[in-house]
């Protein structure tokens, strides 16, 4: 078990001392919250070591602010990953799995405990996406640029605002930020073919993560132009990994390992980097804690908010992730330690089921094209395999990338087994559903991404 620790010496305080501290915190303005949410986004940024890109103001929040190495998400589908998010649950709990289901009304996020609190809330993004969320927000608008107006109308209430960016998710958007970027340094992952389109796809997948920096320091510069930074909370994580073949929409790393970072109100531990294992559903916790509001007593996530202090708090020893319908159908689930991953794949008869966005990618069709022709490596050719392994199991230390499966190797039974049950142990306290339930039909060809049907396919075999 790692724990988090920062340097430091003792500060002794005079009672005269202590207690005007003391009053200033009770006195203080209740703290305004900026969620920037990223979409389709892994760790490619060089404050998580991606030295060809220079995104300035997001690498500002992680110098100024905490920075979690080890954070990941409920599910790498953009919508389902973010109603996760504000509902601290995960999405098999809340009925929103699937990329296509909205949060019921009976369901309340963390939105509306602050504004019984006495928050302004606030939402840019995707119209309907908004919907999807039950729309809980006072003030909405589709345009990232319109930021400015909703501070203008905040006065003197807190607020909660979250921007639901859609960079750098395909298609892809390039920027006008361009001098932050390295075209030269293209950093290629085993399981992609290394060829120019590849490359090419890489580079306007960094362009667009340029136009994200861009779009985050609009966010951060208003705050400062309105006086509002000191006594706001920035958080800025990611709904899940990359747009290319074997990273959004697993369960490998590369799909729920996101970033995240914390900088401005609260955060006393300036440019430090937290190691241990932690959630996104650990945010609305986090943050309830931070605004000092009541929230749901059975929520799982963890309190995250002393580590922004610097104080010692431990990780997660499990991390539970999930996978469902997103343009075809999965039941993946996985459990993550520090040291290995185990994933449990359902539908083992069929291939992987990728968002339809990256089967319309470069990346993609090279790989497909490679296969044809008998160039694919072994990294390569898993994302294609079929039929899929039942379990899979990965070494983390010696095999970050997850290209060993260890399921079968004798030396390796006792671990798989402790694993699976602590799995179901969380299936069943989480209430999670088999796999031959709330199954939807593929709308999409697995390899062609091809749509077979024009309508989202109705959600079958239901149980109460």
């Amino acid at each position: 078990m790692k724990l988090y620790t920062t340097s430091g010496r003792a500060l002794h305080l005079g009672p005269l001392l202590f207690f005007i501290l003391i009053f200033r915190v009770h006195a203080a303005k209740p703290p305004n919250i900026l969620l920037l949410v990223a979409g389709d986004l892994g760790t490619d940024l060089r404050c998580y070591g991606n030295t060809g890109l220079l995104t300035s103001n997001i690498d500002r929040l992680a110098e100024e602010g905490v920075l979690c190495r080890n954070a990941f998400v409920t599910s790498p589908q953009n919508t389902p990953s973010l109603i996760s998010i504000l509902t601290g649950k995960y999405p098999h709990t809340t009925g929103t799995e699937d990329s296509c289901s909205p949060l019921t009304a009976g369901h309340k996020t963390l939105v509306h405990f602050l504004k019984e609190a006495g928050y302004l809330t606030g939402y840019t993004g995707d119209p309907t996406l908004f919907d999807s969320l039950a729309r809980p927000f006072e003030w909405m608008s589709p345009d990232y640029r319109d930021f400015h107006k909703f501070l203008g109308a905040v006065k003197k209430k807190p607020f909660f605002f979250l921007a639901d960016l859609q960079e750098p998710a395909r298609p892809f958007r390039q920027g006008t930020n361009n001098e932050t970027l390295d075209e030269s340094i293209s950093i290629m992952k085993k399981h992609l073919a290394d060829d120019l389109d590849t490359r090419d796809d890489i580079d306007m997948y960094y362009k667009a993560i340029s136009h994200l920096d861009s779009v985050i320091g609009l966010y951060t510069a208003a705050l400062k132009l309105l006086k509002k930074e000191r006594n706001t909370l920035v958080i800025f994580i990611s709904k899940n990994g990359a747009p290319f073949p074997r990273e959004k929409g697993t369960l490998y790393d590369t799909g729920i390992r996101v970033p995240l970072i914390f900088s401005g109100y609260a955060v006393t531990a300036h440019g430090i980097d937290y190691d241990g294992q932690i959630s996104s559903i650990d945010l609305f916790t986090t943050i309830a804690n931070i605004c000092e509001i009541a929230y749901p007593s059975d929520l799982t996530g963890l309190d995250f908010s002393q580590m922004l202090q610097g104080n010692i708090v431990l990780g997660h020893d499990y991390i539970f992730s999930e996978r469902n319908w997103d343009g075809m159908d999965e039941h993946i689930r996985c459990i993550r330690t520090e040291d290995y991953k185990l994933i449990v794949n359902a539908y083992i008869e069929k291939s992987l089921g990728l968002p339809v966005d990256i089967l319309h990618s470069p990346s993609w069709t090279n790989l497909l094209n490679n296969r044809e022709g008998d160039r694919l490596t072994a990294e390569q050719s898993l994302v294609l395999s079929r039929p899929r392994p039942q379990i899979e199991l990965y070494d983390l230390q010696h095999d970050p990338g997850e290209y060993a499966n260890l399921a079968g190797n004798l030396r390796y039974s006792q671990i798989v087994q402790d694993l699976i049950a602590e799995l179901n142990e969380w299936m069943e306290i989480s209430q999670d559903f088999p796999s031959n339930r709330r199954t939807r039909a593929d709308q999409a060809d697995r390899l062609s991404g091809e749509y077979l049907l024009k309508e989202i396919p109705p959600l079958e075999n239901i149980t109460d």
